[in-house]
């Protein structure tokens, strides 16, 4: 009993629970057919990411990716909202980064606009006058937001992408990524004298324990 008690303790306080970043951060699950597939609400087809309103076109040959082959344009035939859940930690400073681009057939110089929502709530907006149908490596471009997490415990963060984007042309995103940059300093572990401390005490204790238990019954 003593064995697992002690075990217990030592994997609790030395193995911290993970953060995850965004799964399918670049949209390579689920394989369009052809130029792209228009994919609707309620679909699992870039899970876990979540369809919650409009439609998304999954691109795969119409226009080169910014990251592996597949990116999405927030419009399909009408704006759209995508979301994930992640797992943050309380205290930490995160940094959201992704690659933003516009599906103007017509070249660059066409505003396309998205908003960036944490929670429920708009934290920040995104635009971009690039477009997909560039040629140069420059036809994409990287937008980060860096935030707080404040919450106390380790609690989940809803991220949601929405296109703010009217018509069957929006913004294209790809290559979704999360980064921690600092989180306060853990607890401090005890020293090789402390552990020996406590492992006394506690040995102490059930031997104790023990006896009294071994005299009572005589």
């Amino acid at each position: 009993m003593m064995k697992r008690l002690i075990l217990a303790f030592l994997l609790v306080s030395f193995f911290a629970v993970p953060v995850h970043a965004f799964e399918n951060g670049s949209f390579e699950f689920g394989t369009a057919t052809g130029d792209f597939d228009t994919i609707d609400a309620g679909s699992n087809f870039i899970a876990p990411w979540i369809i919650d309103s409009g439609d998304i076109d999954v691109i795969r040959d119409l226009w080169t990716a910014a990251d592996g082959n597949q990116s999405i344009d927030l419009n399909g035939g009408e704006a759209a909202t995508i979301r994930q859940t992640i797992p943050t930690n309380a205290g930490c400073t995160y940094r959201i980064t992704f690659s933003m681009s516009g599906n103007s057939p017509a070249g660059s110089g066409t505003s396309r606009t998205l908003d960036l929502y944490m929670n429920g709530l708009n934290v920040a907006s995104f635009s971009t006058t690039l477009s997909v149908y560039d040629t140069s490596p420059g036809n994409w471009e990287e937008k980060t937001f860096e935030f707080p997490h404040s919450s106390p415990g380790h609690t989940m963060t809803i991220i949601e992408f929405m296109s703010t984007t009217s018509g069957p042309s929006g913004p294209a995103i790809d290559n979704v990524r999360l980064e921690e940059l600092s989180c306060p300093p853990p607890a401090s572990i005890p020293t090789m004298n402390e552990w020996g401390m406590i492992v006394f005490m506690a040995l102490a204790g059930l031997i104790a324990v023990y006896y009294m238990r071994k005299q009572t019954t005589v």
